[in-house]
C-alpha cells in the first residue's frame, strides 16, 4: 500500500518523525486524509489550552471573579458596551452572570411595541432575555407606547417581573394607551415606587394633526383616578399637569408636575391636588396664576401648608401676574428652592416677582449661607443662553435660580444679596453676560474671597473691582474685605477667550489705550488702588 502513494510530504520532514512518516506512508489516501484532519483537530485543542493557560495567568484574568463582576456592574453606558462580552470566553461567562449589568441594559433600552408583528416578536424576545438575564433584582422600564403586547409579556413570562418592576417610564400617545397603563398598575406592579408619564403625539395617528390628542375639549373627564390601594410603595411621580389630579395616593412624597400644564390649576384645584400628600418631601410644579377668586380664597381659607417639604422647584414663565410663592405656601421645612423663570421681558428678574413680597421666603433660605456660583446655563427654552446662581451654605446648595442671561443685571444682584453679608465666596465661571459691572460687586460687602473662571467678561469684573461701595466717599472700595483672587482661562494666542477680552477692553469702562500684553499690569494696578483704601490681598492664583 506504501509503494502505491508518492511520498506527498518530502517538505516536512522537520516536523515529522521517522516513525510518524512511515505510518503515513503505509496509509490509503482516504485514510491519510482520514487522519491528518483528526491530528489538526487534537492540535488545534492542544493550541487552544496552551492560549487560554497564556491568557489563565496574565494579570487581568487572574481577577477574581466576584471582583470582575462587580467591575461590570459599572459598565454601561450604552448598547455597545455589551461588546465586552466579546473579549474572551471568560469575560463573557462572568458577564452573563452579573444580573446588575442586564438591570442597566433593560433600563438604558426603551422599548417600542408600536411595530409591525416580526419587530414585535424580536423585540419581546429581547425582552424576556433581559429579564431572565436580570435574575430576581429590581427593574426600570423605559417604553415608547404602551402596547399590549406588554401586558401579556408581564402575564407570560415566568420571571416574576411584574413584582420585580420599581421604575416605569412611560411616553404616551392616546387616550387608550394611558386607560391600558392605568388597568395595568391596577393589576401587576404592587412593588411601583416610581412612575413617569409623558404625553406626545404622533402626527400619522392624529385625525386632527395640528391639535394634539390631549388638549382636545373633555379628554380626561370620566377617568378614575390611578389606584393607590394596588400601589402602595409609589413615592415618586413625574406627570403631566392635564393629569395631576388623578393621582391620589398617600405614599407619595415626591412630585413633579410637567407639561402640559393645566389652565385652569389655581388655588382651589391646586389645594385639592395636594391635600392628600400629606408624607410630601419635594414638589417641582408650575407656579399657578392666581385669579381674583384665588386671591380671595387665599385670604379666606390660608395658605397650602405642606409640613414635611424640602425642596421645592417653581416653573415661572407667565410674566408677573402670579402671586408671590411665600403667599401660596407654607413650607416650615424648606431646605432647598430652585426657580426657574423664564419671562421674557428684561425685568429685575431674580428679585422680580420674588422679592420684596417672598423676602420672608428667602431669609429663612439664605440666613446661613455663605457661597455663591454664577454659571452659564442652557435653559432649553428656546433661548440658548441663560445664567444659573447657585447660593450655597458650605458644599449643600440651597437656592438655585436660572433665567435669561440678558434679563441678569447688578441691581438684581444687589437686591437679593446685599441684605446676606454672611456670603464670602464667589465663583463666575464661563460667563459674560452681567451688565454694569462697576455696581456688581456692591451686593456682596462680606465677600472674601473670588474665582474668575473662563469669563470673557474678566476685565469688566476686575474694572468692577476698583469702583467704589459709596459713591460720594472717595475712600470706600467695594468687597473691602477681599482677601482671595483667583483667576482661570486660557492665553493662547488667538484663542476665543483672548479675542473675547479685548472686545470687552474697549468697552467705556475700561481704558481704551489698553491692549494685551498690558493686562497684568492693568490688573496690578487695580490692586494697588484698593490697596491705598486699606483693602489688600492675602492671596492671588494666576
Amino acid at each position: 500500500m506504501g509503494d502505491d502513494i508518492p511520498d506527498p510530504f518530502p517538505n516536512h520532514t522537520s516536523y515529522l518523525s521517522k516513525v510518524e512518516s512511515a505510518h503515513l506512508h503505509e496509509l490509503s489516501i482516504s485514510e491519510l486524509q482520514a487522519t491528518t484532519v483528526s491530528q489538526v483537530e487534537a492540535l488545534r485543542q492542544i493550541m487552544q489550552a496552551f492560549l487560554s493557560i497564556h491568557n489563565d495567568v496574565t494579570p487581568i484574568h487572574r481577577l477574581p471573579t466576584a471582583l470582575l463582576s462587580n467591575i461590570f456592574t459599572r459598565c454601561y453606558h450604552d448598547p455597545r458596551s455589551i461588546h465586552i462580552a466579546y473579549v474572551c470566553r471568560r469575560w463573557r461567562d462572568v458577564l452573563l452572570g452579573t444580573s446588575a449589568f442586564w438591570v442597566d441594559v433593560l433600563a438604558g433600552q426603551p422599548f417600542d411595541f408600536y411595530a409591525s408583528a416580526e419587530v414585535r416578536r424580536r423585540r419581546v424576545g429581547l425582552m424576556k432575555t433581559l429579564f431572565r438575564l436580570s435574575g430576581m433584582r429590581n427593574l426600570t422600564i423605559r417604553l415608547v407606547h404602551y402596547q399590549k403586547t406588554f401586558t401579556r409579556c408581564l402575564e407570560q413570562d415566568a420571571w416574576c417581573v411584574g413584582p420585580r418592576i420599581t421604575s416605569l417610564h412611560v411616553t404616551i400617545y392616546s387616550l387608550p394607551e394611558l386607560m391600558l397603563l392605568r388597568e395595568t398598575l391596577e393589576s401587576t406592579m404592587s412593588f411601583l415606587q416610581r412612575l413617569e408619564i409623558i404625553f406626545s403625539s404622533s402626527e400619522q395617528r392624529e385625525s386632527d394633526p395640528g391639535r394634539p390628542w390631549y388638549t382636545k375639549m373633555n379628554t380626561f373627564d370620566g377617568i378614575q383616578a390611578f389606584p393607590s390601594s394596588s400601589t402602595p410603595r409609589l413615592r415618586s411621580i413625574s406627570v403631566p399637569g392635564i393629569i395631576f389630579p388623578l393621582f391620589t395616593s398617600q405614599s407619595i412624597q415626591h412630585v413633579t408636575y410637567n407639561r402640559p400644564w393645566r389652565p385652569d390649576l389655581g388655588y382651589e384645584r391646586l389645594r385639592d391636588c395636594l391635600h392628600t400628600f400629606s408624607q410630601l418631601k419635594s414638589l417641582s410644579i408650575h407656579r399657578p396664576v392666581m385669579s381674583r377668586d384665588d386671591a380671595a380664597a387665599v385670604r379666606s381659607r390660608g395658605r397650602i401648608s405642606l409640613p414635611s417639604l424640602q425642596t421645592l422647584t417653581i416653573r415661572n414663565d407667565c410674566g408677573n401676574s402670579t402671586e408671590p410663592i411665600s403667599n401660596i405656601f407654607h413650607l416650615p421645612a424648606l431646605v432647598h428652592l430652585h426657580v426657574l423663570h423664564f419671562d421674557g421681558h428684561n425685568t429685575l428678574i431674580f428679585v422680580n416677582p420674588l422679592l420684596p413680597e417672598d423676602s420672608e421666603l428667602f431669609a429663612l433660605l439664605l440666613k446661613d449661607v455663605n457661597r455663591v456660583e454664577i454659571v452659564k446655563e442652557d435653559m432649553h427654552t428656546g433661548c440658548s443662553v441663560g445664567v444659573a446662581v447657585r447660593v450655597c451654605s458650605g458644599d449643600t446648595e440651597r437656592v438655585r435660580i436660572s433665567c435669561k442671561s440678558d434679563s441678569a443685571g447688578p441691581n438684581s444682584f444687589i437686591a437679593l444679596f446685599r441684605p446676606y453679608a454672611s456670603i464670602t465666596h464667589l465663583s463666575i465661571a464661563m460667563y459674560d453676560r452681567i451688565y454694569g459691572c462697576a455696581r456688581f460687586f456692591r451686593a456682596f460687602p462680606g465677600l472674601r474671597a473670588l474665582r474668575i473662571v473662563s469669563c470673557a467678561a474678566a476685565i469688566l469684573f476686575y474694572t468692577a473691582l476698583g469702583g467704589r461701595d459709596v459713591e460720594d466717599d472717595p475712600l470706600s472700595v467695594v468687597a473691602p474685605h477681599l482677601k482671595t483672587l483667583a483667576v482661570s482661562f486660557p492665553f493662547e494666542s488667538d484663542s476665543p477667550i483672548k479675542k473675547a477680552l479685548l472686545s470687552k477692553a474697549r468697552a467705556t469702562e475700561v481704558p481704551r489705550a489698553m491692549n494685551w500684553h498690558r493686562f497684568p499690569a492693568y490688573i496690578r494696578s487695580i490692586l494697588e488702588h484698593r490697596a491705598q483704601r486699606g483693602s489688600r490681598l492675602e492671596s492671588f492664583e494666576w
